[in-house]
């Protein structure tokens, strides 16, 4: 740091400590959003880069990949204590050298670290540095250095450096049930020392990175109290007590992350990674735990996804109510994927990033499948359509936020100049007006606001216009004085999670209706990274709820339709009415206009249910139906009704015990049985099914 960014800094915690609201000034400094809400920009750490500080690696980047730290482990045993580092780059040329800090003794005197740290410790008496050419022990009272054993592993990702420090060169602490530990990482010299991090200022400390942070305020990058301990050229605020007598006992400990916003990191795929920090196997996602969770009980989740030019923890530093409204004042969890990048618009290895996430979620939090919501804001308002439309089943509403019907822009015209593409996108393939469809059972509610700039009024009233025509329950609000960053800096979103708060998932709805859109999918598939060495990705969104296998006639530029009733579910009849709504209400800051739909239950009973089905199919050549999810019964004849335009390969997954046979507009016809799979081959045209 050049000390501007300290002082500044300084001056808004001031304020921070004077009023909470003042929370959300330094990291909008911070962010840089050039002339969009009114800051100055690049004032904070590198112009573009939301980091803090000046320092450069020797590529004149601000973030030094190799002394990026992952994970670090601590373990001994009656001789040694044993230290591990991962790091997210480890390459011939570059990887990490760890200073170590040990505090032996109390009250020490304030001593000078080695290794061309640039450090300053007083409350450190021992250090060491781990390195892949070896350990160097230093007692900083005497100069006396020893040397002691280092593994590395630079192979594939494992990146992992592992020293055995005898425990006699820890000082006479050494025998102590705990020690006091410190620790922070730059890049190896090589030879006995830390590489040169080229800062604007002289006598910089060349470690970039300080592990064991617990308290870090939540930050895009979670590096404040380092970046500001670092200003100072210390560590000593992160000394660490280390039960080294649980440990020789065996005693584990693995972080338990209670209430409140974190980070969150999984196991990707080498598939579309790359080694480094930003592009490696593992990745982030953040997660706001509500003070209610109990991992015993499936929670409400909403997934929050980023604006464009944004990354994992955006919301819960520039916009921290949506963790508020969203999660902890509805009971829910938080989901905020990365997206691999900051304008990947959730394509490519994108859309991978979102379902691998949503996997380790799944995995990892007690989440109630029926109760998960999407939204975001611009980009995210996006992901919001975009996410809904590919996988209807897994969402109860969609919430986007000034979001874009298209990845760039649609004026809301079907000329070629009404559609903009933005990173590499195709905005005519990508438009998601025409698959808007499959949002039956997925209510939408829509905010947007009139004054926008980026994302004009005219394509998202189209939105809303065919919601309408569909006759879905939908809700559109319009702000009259809002423009596209407005619901961030107002942030609040309370309207839209009580909205959502009325809907569960549809897991067997009695009709499916499900467009799947080949030069969409191909879009998908592409993705802004298509010029980057990454293996080419196949996605096949075919199916939804009970129905799966939709395969278009034209598997390249083809589209294909299903529209299927199951009869034998007993559907509550509803009536589609009108709601309307403004120009204010609590949790929704105006004034607004609101119209829309809604269903309610109509007091007319629906016809008795049968053991059959309907179904109308457009650019089709195959489907395949459950029939025990459509409660459809095996054990009697099962009929339906099929109007298709080309011919159709139609497969019914049933129980059958015996091979069951089949009539086509009540003539005998060939069909096969396998693995509970019935297939008949259907002609152009309706036709009458029956199966006996």
């Amino acid at each position: 740091d050049d000390g501007d960014d300290a002082a500044r800094v300084a001056r808004n915690d001031a304020l921070e400590e004077a009023h909470p609201g003042f929370y959300r000034l330094e990291p909008t400094y911070q962010y840089d959003a050039p002339g969009q809400v009114g800051a100055p920009t690049g004032e904070l750490g590198r112009e573009g880069e939301p980091v803090y500080g000046d320092a450069r690696d020797a590529d004149d980047r601000g973030h030094v990949a190799a002394a990026d730290l992952r994970e670090v482990r601590v373990a001994a045993n009656s001789t040694t204590l044993h230290l591990l580092a991962r790091t997210t780059t480890m390459t011939a040329k570059q990887s990490a050298g760890i200073v170590v800090l040990v505090d032996t003794v109390a009250g020490s005197p304030a001593y000078d670290v080695p290794f061309g740290s640039g450090l300053r410790t007083a409350q450190g008496d021992v250090a060491l540095l781990v390195a892949r050419t070896g350990g160097i022990a230093v007692d900083l009272k005497t100069g006396r250095r020893a040397a002691f054993p280092v593994a590395a592993d630079a192979s594939g990702y494992a990146n992992v450096l592992e020293a055995g420090i005898p425990r006699a060169l820890l000082g006479p602490t050494a025998r102590q049930a705990t020690l006091r530990l410190a620790l922070a990482a730059g890049t190896s010299d090589g030879r006995q020392g830390l590489v040169d991090l080229k800062s604007d200022r002289a006598d910089v400390v060349n470690v970039a990175n300080i592990a064991f942070r617990p308290a870090e305020p939540v930050r895009i990058r979670f590096d404040k109290r380092q970046a500001f301990a670092l200003a100072d050229a210390t560590i000593d605020p992160f000394f660490l007590d280390v039960d080294v007598a649980g440990l020789t006992r065996g005693r584990t400990e693995a972080l338990r992350p209670g209430p409140g916003y974190h980070e969150r990191q999984f196991k990707s795929t080498a598939q579309i990674s790359t080694e480094g920090d930003l592009d490696g196997l593992w990745q982030p996602y953040g997660v706001y735990v509500p003070s209610t969770y109990d991992g015993r009980k499936p929670t409400r989740t909403t997934y929050w996804m980023h604006w464009r030019g944004g990354d994992t923890h955006d919301a819960a530093v520039v916009a921290p109510r949506t963790m508020r409204d969203f999660g902890e004042d509805v009971g829910g969890l938080v989901i905020a994927p990365r997206g691999r990048g900051t304008s990947t618009w959730y394509v490519g290895r994108a859309q991978v990033d979102f379902r691998q996430v949503w996997d380790d979620a799944i995995a990892t939090f007690s989440i109630d499948r029926d109760r998960v919501y999407v939204t975001g804001h611009s980009m995210g308002g996006w992901a919001s359509y975009l996410l809904s439309i590919l996988y209807p089943d897994r969402f109860a509403a969609a919430l986007p936020y000034a979001g874009v019907p298209t990845q760039g822009l649609w004026a809301g015209c079907e000329l070629d100049p009404c559609y903009q593409p933005t990173n590499g996108g195709n905005a005519k393939d990508q438009w998601t007006n025409p698959l808007l469809d499959n949002l039956r059972h997925v209510p939408v509610a829509i905010s947007h606001g009139a004054l926008d700039e980026l994302v004009p009024v005219a394509g998202v009233t189209r939105q809303a216009e065919k919601l309408a025509r569909l006759g879905y329950q939908y809700r559109y609000y319009v702000f009259p004085t809002y423009e596209h960053y407005s619901h961030p800096i107002n942030d609040e979103w309370a309207e839209g999670a009580r909205y959502a708060s009325q809907f569960t998932r549809e897991r067997n709805p009695a009709r499916v209706t499900y467009i799947r859109s080949m030069p969409f999918e191909r879009a998908v598939e592409t993705g802004p990274d298509q010029g980057k060495p990454f293996v080419g990705l196949s996605f096949s969104f075919d199916s939804a709820y009970w129905m799966s296998g939709l395969e278009p006639v034209d598997q390249q530029r083809g589209v294909a339709k299903v529209d299927v009733v199951s009869q034998a579910k007993p559907s509550a009849s509803v009536l589609t009415l009108p709601t309307a709504g403004g120009p204010a209400s609590l949790g929704q800051v105006g004034p607004y206009s609101m119209q829309g739909l809604q269903w309610v239950t109509n007091p007319t009973a629906a016809g008795p249910p049968t053991n059959g089905f309907t179904a109308t199919l457009s650019g089709a050549r195959a489907v395949r139906f459950d029939l025990a999810r459509m409660a459809i019964s095996t054990a009697s004849a099962v009929t339906g009704t099929v109007t298709t335009e080309a011919p159709l390969t139609l497969s019914l997954r049933g129980a059958w015990t015996k091979r069951p046979t089949v009539l086509i507009n009540d003539v005998p016809v060939a069909a096969t049985y396998v693995g509970r799979v019935l297939t008949i081959k259907l002609p152009a045209g309706s036709s009458t099914v029956a199966v006996r």
